[in-house]
């Protein structure tokens, strides 16, 4: 009696290769999620239009991957200067001269329209992104180790 050992050995020689470059994948993998970040941030920009000029819009950017100690992260950011006003939303023109709490202010100023809300952008575009995440990483392992 005799069995056909080829397909493990096959499967032995996919994974020392799949280990021997996991940080690299890992790294890739991670930087291209950071720019399905900020392509969807860029997208939600221009539908919604909320750029006068494009600046916002242009500034997102996903900075590069870092691997360590088995986690991998890439950092997705806004470099306009009044771009955390429009993510968050901010207070115009409320409480001067009047000694008031945060809160007091932040009341006056939405019962009086001078409260602008947050758009939320990159918020957006991040959990946009993670409820496709899965489908998309499974795709990329699977064109990165057939093609090999």
């Amino acid at each position: 009696m005799s069995a056909d050992t080829r397909q493990l050995a096959m499967l032995v020689r996919q994974l020392q290769k799949a280990g021997a470059d996991m940080n690299a994948v890992r790294r890739d993998i991670v930087q291209k999620e950071g720019q399905s970040v900020v392509t969807r941030a860029k997208f939600i920009c221009k539908n919604e239009k909320i750029v006068d000029t494009g600046n916002l819009r242009n500034s997102f950017h996903a900075q590069p991957a870092t691997v360590a100690d088995g986690a991998a992260s890439v950092v997705v950011a806004n470099n306009a200067d009044y771009a955390s006003y429009v993510e968050f939303g901010h207070l115009t023109g409320v409480g001067r001269g009047i000694p008031a709490t945060l809160r007091n202010r932040r009341r006056r100023a939405m019962t009086a329209g001078h409260y602008v809300r947050g758009r939320y952008i990159l918020a957006r575009a991040v959990h946009g992104v993670l409820r496709t995440q899965e489908s998309r990483i499974i795709k990329r392992l699977r064109r990165i180790y057939e093609n090999k």
